[in-house]
């Protein structure tokens, strides 16, 4: 039986830092929003978002 709080104490912060990590997402708003850059083969490569989620690609 210790191995089974020990594993509901596991689980418990898991889910607590996933649903932290969640929320910093969905409430950052920091970053320059859309950003243009030349990459190595030169093309130009334009990033779009705000937050943790301003280096992301847009999809194709």
């Amino acid at each position: 039986m210790k191995c089974r709080k020990s594993v509901g104490i596991l689980v418990i912060f898991i889910v607590s830092l996933s649903l932290l990590a969640g929320i910093i997402g969905i409430l950052s708003t920091g970053g320059s929003g859309a950003n243009t850059f030349l990459s190595l083969p030169g093309e130009t490569i334009h990033l779009y978002g705000k937050g943790i989620y301003k280096c992301q690609l847009p999809r194709l």
